[in-house]
């Protein structure tokens, strides 16, 4: 039928039926707690993210929306910058763009693992479908994910974590935190006290970091800052729980 709404109503309809169909996702099995983040910046304005989902459990899940008013030039760019930061991979596209996304991906190997959801339009309302199942990335960085907090942010983490194991080693004398976190004093010159240190820049600090938590439960750590909306407040995000209406997010932060 033809389309009757406004590429701007269309975004907003379809970013909607994103939140209202968690079971897109029900083949990944239970994501834990999670959240939902809209036009993220990423890799220092790389790549503007049109949906992260961070999951406890399953990591962080892109989706990348293609309405029938958007061409595909630049998706192979962002889907190569995707790859770098979520665990997942989707693109989200109208049925008419179905068949140039499946040839694209396949010309440039992205067919094992990003994932395709497709959507018609009936009435207005936007009608949704996984097409193909999105696996884990093979280049998914820890590094590169990490690099979305602000270095305030990540500075927080490490000093928490770092006073928490102190507080243990103190208590206990054969506990002590080079034991659990060897990796992490090793990555750092400026020894156990400096890990978090003011002096650091980023790039230290996200070594640091992932010397202390390593891929899996740096990934964790990462969603939950999310999650529970534990990020800087002088940033401002827009964060949505599934089924939450897109116009009423929970707003963390000030502009």
């Amino acid at each position: 039928m033809k389309e009757d709404l406004d590429s701007k109503t269309l975004e907003k309809k379809v970013k909607q039926s994103l939140l209202n169909n968690p079971e897109l996702f029900n083949y990944l099995g239970n994501l834990g707690n999670n959240r939902t983040i809209f036009e993220k910046v990423v890799l220092y304005n790389k790549l503007r993210c049109d949906a992260l989902i961070f999951t406890e459990k399953r990591g962080i899940i892109g989706v990348e929306i293609k309405t029938q008013y958007d061409n595909l030039n630049r998706l192979n760019r962002q889907l190569n910058n995707y790859k770098k930061v979520c665990n997942y991979v989707f693109v989200y596209c109208h049925d008419s763009h179905l068949e140039k996304v499946k040839q694209l991906l396949k010309e440039h190997s992205y067919g094992d693992y990003v994932g395709i959801i497709s959507y018609s339009t009936f009435k207005g309302d936007v009608i949704p479908g996984l097409y193909r199942k999105a696996y884990s990335s093979p280049v998914y960085s820890i590094r590169d994910a990490v690099k979305m907090l602000w270095k305030s942010e990540i500075r927080d983490i490490l000093r928490v974590y770092t006073t928490k194991q102190a507080q243990l080693a103190a208590k206990d004398n054969n506990y002590t935190y080079a034991s659990i976190y060897p990796n992490a004093l090793q990555m750092s010159s400026y020894g156990y006290t400096g890990i978090a240190s003011t002096k650091l820049n980023k790039n230290q600090l996200i070594s640091n970091y992932i010397g202390m938590f390593g891929k899996k439960i740096g990934t964790k750590i990462l969603a939950q800052r999310f999650i529970y909306g534990d990020v800087d407040p002088t940033k401002y995000l827009k964060l949505y729980h599934f089924n939450d209406d897109i116009n009423k997010p929970v707003e963390i932060g000030i502009m």
